[in-house]
């Protein structure tokens, strides 16, 4: 008689193809819930094999029998690369529920939204412009045109950041942008550009930090700090046109497999 047991995580219903994950907060959120951050995955097999025999009274055994029982015992533990087990934990831990709109109150909130997915480079949008205003026929642009928009393009980029965007457009048709660190992509956005431009196809799960943008009632700041804030807010309405109400810090990125 065989009997097995297997000790190992649990699996994914379905795979995911990731394509963002900020391993820094992923290992950290994981650190603070479990005391710990997984660094290893150990799987571990036990097996036991037993038999029997009776053996029955002969002429060296004057009278009855005896039974004897054997049994072995083993155990196999191997050691597996922890790769995206963490990420599977922590979506365990957190057990979000997928929403297709957003709540009306959230201040670093930790969501999981799911909608359609948009990125934009705006740090490569000034090698467009340039190549643009370098031969403006072959783009069917004005040289004029051309010029004009590379020369705004310079003076926005002195006062806003120009990084990657991520553009979640829900259900409801609400818009939710973040800002994406570039070495936490797994796919270079290059290479998504040259496949799909920057509306990626499907529905994508992301998982991050939401912040529902109120008025502030800090009262207001004198003399430079007055001027910083004022340049500030002109730079969030440059950027967003004032129809965002909503932040979003993402950590994760990704889509269901079929």
């Amino acid at each position: 008689m065989d009997n097995t047991t297997s000790q190992s995580a649990d699996q994914a219903k379905n795979l995911i193809d990731i394509l963002y994950k900020d391993d820094y907060r992923v290992k950290s959120y994981i650190a603070q819930m479990l005391a710990g951050a997984v660094q290893s995955v150990k799987k571990q097999v036990t097996s036991s094999n037993g038999s029997s025999f009776n053996v029955k009274g002969s002429a060296a055994f004057a009278k009855g029998g005896y039974l004897r029982n054997q049994s072995e015992s083993s155990m196999t533990e191997t050691e597996g690369d922890v790769h995206d087990h963490a990420i599977m934990l922590l979506l365990k831990e957190l057990d979000l529920t997928p929403m297709s709109t957003l709540p009306r109150d959230a201040t670093g909130t930790i969501v999981h939204l799911r909608g359609e997915l948009s990125l934009r480079d705006f740090s490569s949008f000034g090698d467009i412009l340039s190549m643009v205003a370098s031969d403006p026929k072959q783009f069917n642009v004005q040289r004029q045109e051309a010029r004009q928009i590379q020369a705004a393009f310079k003076g926005i980029s002195k006062v806003i950041p120009l990084n990657l965007e991520a553009e979640i457009i829900m259900a409801d048709g609400i818009t939710v942008r973040g800002i994406l660190k570039s070495e936490y992509m797994l796919t270079d956005y290059r290479d998504l550009v040259s496949m799909y431009s920057t509306h990626l196809p499907g529905t994508w799960d992301i998982i991050g930090i939401l912040d529902r943008m109120r008025p502030s009632h800090t009262p207001p700041a004198q003399g430079l700090r007055s001027s910083m804030d004022t340049i500030a807010m002109a730079v969030k309405l440059l950027y967003d046109n004032g129809g965002i109400n909503y932040a979003l810090t993402p950590f994760l990125i990704y889509r269901e497999l079929s």
